[in-house]
């Protein structure tokens, strides 16, 4: 199966990434938690800052598997990842984002596929008999 879309919820600590191959999405997902990537906790702002790009960096490697990138969550999870991808060149890869504050995985899950089936209608790629 060839990979399409990987759509990323984006909370507080935790991404959870979920991949979509045009028509149907995986049940299951990956679940990348922030606390267990990070280093001792040290107080100086280089070791905090270390800690949260070894997590956008785990993120955004799961997300390699697919063409295009669907980025939802809390503000603040979303801007950094997207700050992530930019500096690192990749934001031709995201198709959209938005900012939720939902914690269920089936509302996260609805909205994407709302999203996608528009997207796919208006480009001519879903034909409804």
């Amino acid at each position: 199966m060839q990979i399409k879309y990987a759509i990323v919820w984006m909370e507080f600590r935790t991404a959870k990434i979920f991949l979509f191959d045009g028509s149907e999405i995986e049940d299951n997902c990956v679940e990348i938690v922030r606390d267990r990537l990070q280093a001792p906790d040290y107080d100086d702002e280089k070791a905090r800052s270390s800690g949260a790009n070894d997590f956008f960096s785990e993120v955004v490697r799961s997300l390699q598997v697919a063409g295009e990138w669907f980025i939802l969550g809390s503000r603040s999870g979303c801007f950094g990842l997207l700050s992530y991808i930019c500096r690192h060149r990749l934001e031709s890869r995201v198709v959209g984002t938005t900012v939720i504050e939902v914690h269920e995985s089936m509302s996260v899950l609805s909205r994407v596929r709302d999203h996608f089936s528009a997207m796919l209608l208006k480009n001519g790629r879903i034909h409804h008999d």
